[in-house]
């Protein structure tokens, strides 16, 4: 179900004696809806939003199309770069695979990995274990209706870091094969000198998870403690 056909669909309910369990519905948006450009304290929820690609159009977009719903147990999540390290390489997912493969080529010249481009990365069990959290953390009767605006928060961990320093981090915990060719085929270079005028840094503060209730039992783990675990 798309999140357009949520405005029919706004109430997942489970039967439960006199009471029921009801299922918030949970839109997943991006730090993208930022323009990134430094200096900045890092983000809060409320920060004006300037994207600068269609990606964050979008979600943008997304956004004011679920804020016009004015509905209580509707949250609005902005989550940042997604890390899936896999048992295999095939279970990786799109930011290790990109990595793991421009160690694993052969091409001539090497991959330049920005460190201006700063992000608070997160590991997708994590998530979808404080998704699971934010879904089903809570319990009303089903004809609540506040009239409230749905919520945002930024869903991510609190360490920043950027794609040069993550791969230096896999290097030393995890890829002992890659070593002989680091060096020759990654190197760190400066988005801002790019000209691809991507965002740069997009740093949230992620106090409202908890400021908000919505995750306090869940942690979303850093690079280093993820990978020492």
């Amino acid at each position: 179900m798309s999140w357009l056909q949520q405005k029919q669909a706004r109430k997942c309910m489970f039967a439960g004696g006199d009471a029921h369990l009801k299922c918030r519905f949970v839109a997943i948006s991006t730090d993208q809806v930022f323009d990134g450009v430094p200096p900045h304290a890092p983000y809060l929820t409320k920060d004006p939003r300037r994207p600068l690609n269609p990606y964050g159009r979008y979600k943008v977009e997304m956004e004011n199309e679920l804020c016009s719903l004015v509905h209580p147990d509707l949250v609005i999540a902005r989550t940042s770069l997604i890390l899936t390290l896999g048992r295999t390489p095939s279970q990786d997912g799109k930011a290790i695979a990109f990595l793991r493969n421009a160690l694993s080529s052969d091409r001539d010249s090497p991959v330049v990995l920005f460190v201006d481009e700063i992000r608070n990365m997160s590991w997708s069990e994590d998530l979808a274990q404080a998704l699971l959290e934010i879904a089903t953390c809570i319990q009303c009767d089903s004809d609540d209706e506040r009239g409230c605006a749905p919520t945002i928060i930024h869903l991510a961990c609190s360490e920043t870091t950027n794609r040069f320093e993550l791969v230096q981090c896999l290097l030393a915990k995890q890829w002992v094969e890659y070593h002989p060719f680091a060096t020759a085929r990654i190197v760190a270079g400066l988005s801002a000198e790019s000209g691809l005028h991507r965002p740069l840094d997009l740093t949230m503060n992620v106090e409202s998870m908890v400021e908000t209730g919505l995750v306090t039992r869940t942690h979303l783990r850093s690079i280093h403690e993820y990978l020492s675990s």
